[in-house]
C-alpha cells in the first residue's frame, strides 16, 4: 500500500519563486531573471498603462477607489463602461455602508490623513445618498 502512495507522488515546482530566491543569492544577475521569466511579446511593466496605479495602490487610493464607484452609484459620475450617468441607489448605500464598516474596523488604525478622508468621504456620501432618497 505505501508502494502504491509513494508511485502516485508527486512534487510541483513553481519557477518564479525558484529564481526569485537564486537571484536574491546572485544581486547583479536579479534583472537578467526577471527578463527570462517574462514574455518577449509581453511589455515591460513600465509601459502598461495601469501599472502605475496597480503600484500606487495604498488604503487612500483604496478609499477613493471606493467613493467613486459610489458617487457613480448616485449619478454624480458617468460609468466609464457606458459615458452615462445612471442612479442605482442600492448599490450607493452598499458601497457607503462598506466604508462604514471599514471605519468601525479600522478605528484606532489609521494615521490623521486617512481618517480624514474616510470621514469627510462619509459625510459627503450620506448627504448625498440623503438628498437623493429624501430621508
Amino acid at each position: 500500500m505505501d508502494e502504491e502512495q509513494d508511485e502516485r507522488s508527486f512534487t510541483v515546482s513553481d519557477k518564479r519563486f525558484s529564481a526569485r530566491r537564486e537571484s536574491e543569492d546572485r544581486p547583479g544577475e536579479r534583472s537578467q531573471a526577471a527578463a527570462a521569466e517574462r514574455p518577449t511579446d509581453t511589455p515591460p511593466q513600465s509601459s502598461r498603462p495601469h501599472a502605475a496605479a496597480a503600484e500606487e495602490m495604498n488604503f487612500a487610493s483604496f478609499l477613493i477607489s471606493l467613493g467613486t464607484q459610489a458617487f457613480m452609484h448616485l449619478g454624480d459620475i458617468p460609468n466609464p463602461t457606458t459615458q452615462q450617468r445612471e442612479k442605482d441607489l442600492p448599490a450607493a448605500k452598499q458601497m457607503i455602508d462598506l466604508l462604514g464598516v471599514l471605519q468601525e474596523k479600522t478605528k484606532g488604525n489609521l494615521d490623521a490623513d486617512e481618517e480624514r478622508l474616510l470621514q469627510q468621504l462619509l459625510l459627503d456620501l450620506r448627504l448625498r445618498y440623503v438628498r437623493d432618497t429624501g430621508r
